[in-house]
């Protein structure tokens, strides 16, 4: 039963900037066909793109190319996650405070 455990709260520091929308996840597997029909039994569909013989992408309803990138790999691992800011201020913001490249499209 729940009741008894005893959760510790998560203190975190203030967000550096909001995100507006989880635009896709990238994984690499080491077995890509389990992963495919994961995928395809959840409703998304494999989208073929041409120039890409290894990666697998599958979208979903909506406008986005692709919610999940599928990566041919030696290890199991969530190696990205993209997400929108609402403003280039944001990610620029974002950028200065972690270091990091950023790209506004």
């Amino acid at each position: 039963m729940m009741e008894d455990v005893a959760f510790e709260r998560v203190v975190r520091s203030d967000a550096i900037v909001c995100a507006d929308t989880l635009l896709s996840v990238t994984f690499e597997r080491r077995e890509v066909e389990p992963m495919r029909r994961f995928m395809e039994d959840f409703g998304l569909v494999m989208r073929e793109v041409a120039d890409d013989r290894d990666r697998l992408y599958f979208r979903g309803h909506g406008d986005a190319p692709y919610l999940v990138e599928l990566i041919p790999s030696s290890r199991d691992a969530c190696t990205g996650i993209r997400f929108a800011a609402r403003t280039a201020l944001d990610l620029e913001a974002l950028s200065a405070a972690t270091g990091g490249p950023h790209r506004a499209r």
